[in-house]
């Protein structure tokens, strides 16, 4: 039972920094331009409309699978709200994209989020 539990922890770890790798590459990869009407304009027209929910889901999920480490759940908030910050100050590093004050408040909100979901339901497996 203990090596189980072991190799979900160890399993929920991996896809954690997997997840991580995927929000980095997705969050700071450059948007296609958008040249006249087609598919491309919608889809950039439709994440800039939801640009704040799809900042807080997308964290919210990295915020639940960030409980799998076992670490305290104020370690695991000040690295959680530390990478939030650090991937939203990334993009305005960038030439391609840019900072957005209600994209940091998202990032925040969603790892807060995630983390209690992901501390609730870890309590109540335990």
């Amino acid at each position: 039972m203990q090596m189980m539990i072991l190799k979900s922890r160890t399993l929920g770890n991996i896809l954690c920094l997997l997840y991580l790798g995927i929000l980095c590459v997705a969050l700071l990869a450059p948007l296609p331009k958008s040249e006249g009407p087609g598919l491309v304009n919608i889809t950039i027209r439709t994440s800039v409309d939801f640009d704040f929910l799809t900042h807080l889901v997308a964290l919210s999920i990295w915020g639940c699978l960030l409980t799998t480490w076992r670490f305290e759940i104020t370690t695991l908030l000040v690295i959680a709200v530390s990478i939030a910050i650090l991937l939203e100050v990334a993009q305005g590093i960038t030439y391609h994209r840019t900072f957005e004050i209600t994209d940091l408040v998202a990032n925040i909100t969603g790892v807060t989020l995630g983390l209690k979901a992901g501390f609730r339901s870890r309590i109540n497996v335990s």
